[in-house]
């Protein structure tokens, strides 16, 4: 099917039965360009053939004749992908369309634009997070995920690592974010995360004498998940980031108060 005027629908394989609609250009403004559906419909061949990361999808000339559309319809719509962080677009004659892993620091990336534009400040972005995250733990309390349980464990339970980085607590608040087994806000909270602690973090605010009673408080929240006590766990994480806030906010309130920067 032509897709010369940038809008018509896509002429895919019919095993996909979640391609956009194909009404014509003409009928709404709303229709989606051909990129764009071409872009979709490779993501549900992603995800229902189960591609994980480092899978290689079809080459170009393949799509182009699997969509029935044109050549910069398909580059476009890789494209499209390549920018969310979806596929990576490799070089060379073995190259093409690869299946990224996904990664909180693209979502961030997206998020950061977003909160530059509305002149969110990195207080605004810790706030957002002191609501999601003590309900991401009280949720990892009460699914009791094995797995995730061991690796939190295993962050814990060594005291001498456990106190001297903070890539350590880094580790512990993601480890129970995927511990929630909630995967909207386990990315979310990631992403919350990372787009406000390296700009806070740069000014060194976070003291050698305080790392000690940090990383005891990891220990009170791990034992009540442990517990399955989800309401404490809920109580626990909320004063624990508080405390990181209040901290902060003593230290260098600027940074606080700074509007979020895009970092593109």
């Amino acid at each position: 099917m032509d897709d010369s005027d940038g809008t018509a629908a896509v002429g895919a394989d019919p095993s996909l039965d979640v391609l956009p609609d194909r009404t014509p250009a003409s009928a709404s403004p709303r229709t989606r360009k051909v990129s764009t559906m071409v872009a979709a419909a490779i993501v549900e061949d992603i995800v229902s053939q189960g591609h994980e990361a480092g899978a290689r999808l079809a080459v170009e000339a393949a799509m182009v004749e699997r969509f029935r559309v044109s050549r910069a319809s398909v580059r476009e719509g890789l494209r499209l992908l390549e920018t969310h962080g979806v596929i990576d677009l490799r070089p060379g004659q073995r190259g093409g369309p690869v299946v990224r892993e996904l990664v909180a620091g693209d979502l961030a990336r997206t998020l950061t634009l977003f909160f530059r534009l509305t002149n969110a400040t990195y207080r605004d972005v810790v706030e957002a997070r002191i609501v999601i995250e003590p309900v991401m733990a009280r949720l990892a309390a009460e699914r009791q995920d094995a797995d995730q349980l061991a690796r939190l464990r295993e962050l814990v339970e060594h005291p001498a690592e456990r106190r001297n980085t903070m890539g350590s607590a880094q580790d512990f608040h993601d480890t129970m974010s995927s511990a929630s087994g909630n995967p909207v806000l386990d990315i979310l909270g990631k992403a919350l995360r990372m787009v406000y602690a390296g700009h806070l973090q740069a000014e060194n605010f976070f003291p050698a004498d305080a790392a000690g009673g940090i990383a005891d408080q990891h220990q009170d929240i791990a034992d009540a998940i442990f517990a399955g006590d989800g309401p404490l766990t809920e109580q626990l994480v909320a004063d624990h980031l508080r405390d990181y806030a209040d901290l902060q906010d003593a230290r260098t309130p600027w940074l606080m108060d700074k509007r979020v920067v895009w970092d593109a």
